[in-house]
């Protein structure tokens, strides 16, 4: 059996020598990271972009700009007047500021304050009123007016000749409330202005149609007494009208100084 003698040193590490040696050459070949230089925080780059360029007058439209196609300007014409917008009204034709940026507000406030418009239209639900034929009873739409219902009014007291005080009956008042809320009952001296206004233009109609008419007129005088025993004189004109009828118009009347009794 051959005895081993002692290994030296060199014998011994020769290979793990080399061993590290090359574990060196490796670590050094491969790239080292930068060394830490302190604390490092994140940064974050924020991008403004600028907002697209507008023209001027865009900017001065906004968002009322909407406001030209609002539903009161069907009641107005755009007009412009010394180079400024101008809103026309198309009833009486007065002129309103017309620039968008103010608004309709005026223009609805005009509207409902304007003299020329017509109310009676924005009635949701109009009342009907007839109108009897010899053949047959027809409804039509009706409108209440305060001036005609007036009128008719002075024209009964002047057919049937009831007395002015009429109007200020309890029953009287009552019974028209009863036909027509709407009607404002007159006091007598109102209607006996629309009776006057009526006497007026009739006896302005009728002198024009004498005057006008070519065949023969008569004429007539008449004296009544009224109920306060005053005497009247009432002159009469009668004549053939183209159907051959005869017809008569009271051409004028006054107070006369006795009655027809004391003649």
């Amino acid at each position: 059996m051959d005895k081993e003698g002692p290994q030296t040193v060199q014998d011994m590490e020769g290979p793990q020598i080399e061993s590290d040696v090359l574990n060196v050459e490796a670590t050094a070949s491969q790239p080292q990271p930068d060394p830490p230089q302190g604390p490092q925080r994140d940064v974050v780059h924020v991008v403004a972009e600028a907002p697209p360029a507008t023209d001027e007058k865009e900017k001065r439209k906004g968002p009322t700009s909407g406001m030209v196609f609002s539903q009161w300007w069907k009641h107005y014409n755009k007009l412009t007047v010394d180079g400024k917008p101008k809103a026309e009204c198309k009833y009486c034709k007065k002129k309103l500021v017309g620039e968008p940026s103010q608004g309709t507000t005026h223009l609805k406030n005009h509207y409902h304050r304007c003299p020329k418009v017509k109310r009676s239209g924005d009635i949701k639900q109009q009342l009907l009123q007839g109108n009897l034929n010899k053949d047959k009873f027809q409804l039509t739409p009706f409108n209440f007016s305060q001036e005609n219902s007036r009128k008719e009014l002075a024209k009964a007291i002047i057919r049937h000749e009831y007395p002015l005080s009429i109007v200020e009956h309890e029953g009287f008042r009552s019974y028209s409330m009863s036909l027509n809320p709407c009607f404002k009952m007159v006091c007598r001296n109102t209607i006996k202005k629309d009776c006057l206004g009526i006497y007026d233009v009739e006896k302005q109609a009728a002198m024009e149609f004498l005057r006008k008419y070519e065949g023969r007129v008569a004429i007539t005088t008449d004296m009544w007494t009224s109920s306060q025993k005053k005497g009247f004189m009432a002159v009469t004109a009668h004549y053939i009208d183209n159907n051959w009828t005869l017809q008569s118009r009271i051409i004028r009347y006054f107070l006369y100084p006795f009655t027809c009794y004391s003649l």
